[in-house]
């Protein structure tokens, strides 16, 4: 929800020159839309989403905090000590979004990553242990979603 939200604010924030639309409906529903952005509970929601450095789709309310002015590198350093994966999206937002001091602790964190072996027993944790905040950031995993109906058998047309 949050995520279909933001990406409606951007488009009115920058909206294509040949949007058929009047300037003033654009400002119109660029002001709502900013409005309803800027609500508070949006701001509690990311950083609730963010406050558990475990938490398996910890990487999709990294864009939601840069767009709320949130500056999540404390968090992101949290779940880097943490030894995620080296393909988990964190490492690249907070590589782009550090200072030097920071970009240096990063870089050490991902060298004792390279050589710490993975513990072939662990289990991956499991996109079901989501929870409401995981629903409205649209973090659901593919066997959260929804299923599609069961398909009918054909039945045998008759001669």
């Amino acid at each position: 929800m949050l995520r279909d939200l933001i990406s409606i604010t951007m488009f009115f924030r920058h909206p294509p020159q040949e949007l058929p639309w009047r300037p003033a409906d654009i400002a119109c529903l660029t002001a709502r839309y900013e409005g309803l952005l800027h609500e508070p509970r949006w701001r509690a929601l990311v950083l609730d989403h963010l406050a558990d450095p475990q938490r398996p789709h910890f990487h999709l309310a990294l864009r939601p905090a840069e767009v709320l002015g949130l500056s999540p590198t404390a968090q992101c350093l949290a779940r880097l000590e943490t030894g995620p994966s080296l393909l988990d999206p964190t490492w690249a937002h907070a590589l782009c979004n550090s200072d030097l001091r920071h970009v240096a602790h990063i870089l050490d964190l991902a060298e004792r990553r390279l050589t710490t072996t993975p513990d072939p027993n662990a289990t991956m944790l499991s996109c079901c242990s989501r929870t409401s905040s995981d629903a409205i950031l649209n973090t659901a995993g593919p066997c959260c979603a929804p299923h599609s109906p069961a398909a009918r058998p054909k039945r045998g047309v008759s001669r």
